[in-house]
């Protein structure tokens, strides 16, 4: 018995064993705890202003594309604010500067030319361009590249015919004019002169022609001679529209088959919201018809009703489609109209035939810029390891 005794007293001393290995697992797993939480807490953090440097390049992005996205070309954006491309210092820094601060953070913003086999990096050749976007906040910076396009489309004159020949046929109130115009809602009748460039009346390619204009008074620009017409059509050639002309049609948001009356009262996009409308046959403007953006007619078309249009309006110009504009119509158009007739109907001619009635075209950079802006898109979207 004594010796039992002896031993049960022994295993006094593994109770305090125990106990400081309990404890030392206890101390070990609040120590664990502890070191987890902050380490959670940091990554916490981390993906909290990683997250915020992203939506910072997101919104460098935006503000990139608000300011480019009614240009008439990208070369702007890469020749910078001095508009030499020569004096590389501020290519590609649009208007608002390199770095803005913005909800607690900052964003970075650059235009770079893609590869398009120009061999320049400050011109751009097929209408792409990079937006290059770095967001910064805290210790974090992520930076979003993407790749946008639009129309590239520069007139010369308020009417431009892309055509060998052609024939203008003027008469009772009809006006052109290149002068710079922007429409007036509130007063119709009086279009608000603007400050943007002015161009030529009407630019025509054609060698040969047979105009029967009644009042060259009302046909004018910047040429000062009336009527106010010249052969120099610009950048403008056929292959180049009918490009064009293929990816609008893709992005169509109305398409008319077949020949089309509108009637009625229709709208065909507006300033908030430009369209592009697709007539693949002729179109004949009966009722009163508004719109904003581009129109694209294959074959004949003809304003017999009430029309107010801002944008870009084609007529003819693919390979099968014969060019004519014609009616007696209130037709009131700003922007550019351009003009070809590939095909060997109607005399082998482009025709801006019997243009009578109150019909005016107006060139304007506003209603031009507004249809570009409606051909911008993305292509191509990547976000870059920094």
């Amino acid at each position: 018995m004594g010796v039992v005794r002896k031993i049960l007293d022994d295993e006094q001393g593994m109770v305090l064993v125990i106990s400081l290995l309990i404890l030392a697992l206890l101390l070990g797993a609040g120590v664990g705890a502890i070191v987890s939480t902050q380490t959670d807490l940091k990554t916490s953090s981390n993906l909290k202003t990683a997250t915020m440097a992203f939506y910072l390049a997101e919104a460098g992005v935006e503000r990139a594309k608000s300011e480019i996205s009614g240009s008439k070309t990208f070369n702007s954006a890469l020749a910078g604010a001095d508009g030499n491309k020569s004096n590389t210092s501020d290519n590609g820094i649009l208007s608002f500067g390199s770095s803005v601060s913005f909800g607690g953070g900052t964003y970075a913003v650059s235009v770079t030319d893609n590869s398009d086999g120009d061999s320049d990096s400050w011109a751009d050749a097929d209408n792409k361009v990079y937006i290059n976007s770095t967001g910064t906040y805290g210790t974090s910076s992520r930076t979003i590249r993407v790749l946008v396009t639009k129309a590239s489309m520069g007139f010369n004159g308020a009417i431009n015919v892309v055509d060998e020949k052609c024939e203008t046929e003027q008469g009772g109130s009809a006006t052109v004019t290149g002068l710079d115009y922007t429409y007036n809602p509130s007063n119709q009748n009086n279009p608000t002169r603007a400050s943007g460039p002015d161009v030529h009346a009407i630019a025509r390619s054609c060698t040969t022609n047979n105009d029967q204009i009644n009042k060259p008074s009302q046909i004018t620009g910047v040429g000062g001679s009336t009527p106010d017409i010249t052969s120099d059509i610009g950048s403008l050639t056929l292959s180049g529209l009918q490009s064009t002309r293929s990816d609008l049609i893709s992005m169509a948001d109305i398409t008319y088959s077949g020949s089309t009356n509108l009637t009625g009262n229709q709208t065909l996009g507006t300033r908030t919201s430009p369209q592009i409308t697709y007539a693949n046959d002729s179109l004949k403007i009966v009722g009163n018809v508004t719109g904003v953006g581009f129109l694209i007619v294959n074959n004949d078309f003809e304003v017999s009703g009430n029309f107010t249009f801002e944008g870009i309006i084609l007529v003819g110009i693919c390979s099968t489609c014969p060019g004519r504009i014609h009616g007696t119509g209130n037709a009131k158009i700003y922007g550019a109209t351009v003009l070809a007739n590939p095909t060997s109907s109607h005399s082998e001619e482009a025709e801006i035939d019997d243009m009578t009635g109150n019909s005016a075209f107006y060139y304007s950079t506003y209603a031009i810029e507004m249809a570009i802006r409606r051909t911008f898109r993305n292509l191509a979207w990547q976000e870059i390891s920094n």
